[in-house]
């Protein structure tokens, strides 16, 4: 049915069509927290997670496969310690951008027909990251996708 790279591919066309326009890619996904930047304010990365043979019958020459994919989003934080009302708001706006990507793919799970099904399936909550460059706030889900490939 599909490459895991088109997949790949699909995921990420798909994240950006759902998030505010000012969200920028991050260099690197596996470790969001490094990609802290003064070059935007909010970010976006996907990261290929493990997978595993379902070991499905799928017909002849076929696989069953299911990956993770992680998405992860990060916001600078725009205040103060003290700004409790600002911190929250930051939190909100992140927790319905994380939303909106939830309610892209529950409303195309297959991607257009990329695979045949890729859900939503948990996230770790608002993180806050401390780091030299800055104060950032981190969210992270899982998208699990299942697919087959040819042998």
């Amino acid at each position: 049915m599909a490459l895991p790279s088109e997949i790949f591919d699909q995921i990420k066309a798909l994240i950006v069509s759902c998030l505010p326009v000012d969200y920028k890619q991050l260099e690197n996904p596996f470790l969001p927290e490094d990609n802290a930047s003064n070059l935007w304010n909010r970010a976006f990365g996907v990261a290929i997670g493990p997978g595993v043979n379902l070991e499905l019958f799928a017909g002849c020459a076929k696989i069953s496969c299911q990956r993770n994919f992680e998405v992860s989003l990060v916001n600078k934080l725009n205040t103060t310690q003290n700004n409790i009302d600002k911190k929250d708001d930051q939190q909100k706006a992140m927790l319905e951008d994380m939303m909106s990507i939830k309610k892209c793919f529950e409303a195309d799970p297959d991607l257009d027909s990329v695979c045949s099904k890729c859900v939503y399936t948990a996230d770790g909550g608002v993180e806050f990251i401390d780091s030299e460059r800055g104060k950032y706030l981190l969210m992270t889900a899982i998208l699990q996708c299942t697919f087959f490939d040819d042998l």
